[in-house]
């Protein structure tokens, strides 16, 4: 299925939080369901793979890794990174460059990145976990840049 199928989700299972729901049970095209836990903060890497696992039903993709890093390093070593010289597309995950672990968002739209995060300033809600959070505040807390990778097509 494909990558832009993502976003959506990623922007739903967010938007829930938002709502005030802490535990959100989703059940992807190929019956896989999975439980996201939308306090479990600074779980960046599991919240993409768990959006993308949804949208594909692989439940462990080949390219997911423990750490946002270590995925960045093995999306690019199989050549899923994408140019995004016009802002990249909605369901791509942006790979942020920060501290050892890295970070990943993914992108919904409207200069919006579904995210999951321990930084309690930033996005909505705020507090830790799932959220929604526009690119600017992203950016300001990586500001070594990121790179954009399209693994679902």
């Amino acid at each position: 299925m494909p990558q832009n199928q993502v976003g959506p989700l990623a922007k739903e299972i967010a938007q829930a939080h938002i709502d005030g729901n802490i535990s959100i049970t989703k059940t992807g095209p190929s019956g896989l369901q999975l439980t996201f836990h939308a306090l479990d903060s600074g779980m960046c890497e599991k919240y993409a793979r768990m959006c993308c696992a949804l949208v594909s039903g692989d439940s462990f993709p080949e390219w997911a890794q423990d750490t946002a890093q270590d995925t960045e390093d093995k999306l690019a070593e199989m050549g899923f990174e994408v140019q995004a010289a016009d802002g990249g597309e909605i369901g791509d995950l942006y790979y942020w460059h920060s501290g050892s672990v890295g970070h990943v968002t993914i992108k919904v739209g409207n200069g919006l990145f579904a995210e999951d995060t321990s930084d309690p300033d930033r996005g909505n809600p705020l507090g830790a976990g799932i959220k929604l959070t526009p690119y600017a505040q992203v950016a300001a807390k990586h500001p070594d840049g990121f790179r954009v990778f399209r693994p679902l097509g």
